[in-house]
């Protein structure tokens, strides 16, 4: 399973809701949810950040190894999420 659907099932039982609450609180189809949850997709950005926001957690809380100290966390994550954040900023301009 990746790290992407391990860290959402978690943050869905932090707030005590279901992959239909996600589904509904976001305007992401429930069969786009499963397949996060499996491990099958990962989101687009636009979902990654319409996901965190509704479960109150970060984009990189999604996206972070669990299983990685915090401080190789916080590298992953930076390197990880960079092309996200230019993507979002060439879509704004």
């Amino acid at each position: 399973m990746s790290d992407f659907a391990e860290n959402l099932r978690k943050a869905m039982f932090d707030k005590r809701c279901k992959a239909v609450d996600v589904s509904r609180g976001t305007n992401i189809r429930p069969s786009v949810i499963s397949r996060y949850l499996s491990g099958t997709n990962q989101p687009s950005t636009g979902n990654l950040f319409a996901i965190a926001e509704y479960l109150g957690v970060s984009p990189n809380t999604l996206l972070s190894s669990s299983e990685a100290p915090e401080s190789i966390q916080k590298s992953q994550v930076t390197s990880a999420t960079e092309p996200l954040l230019k993507i979002i900023e060439v879509q704004e301009e």
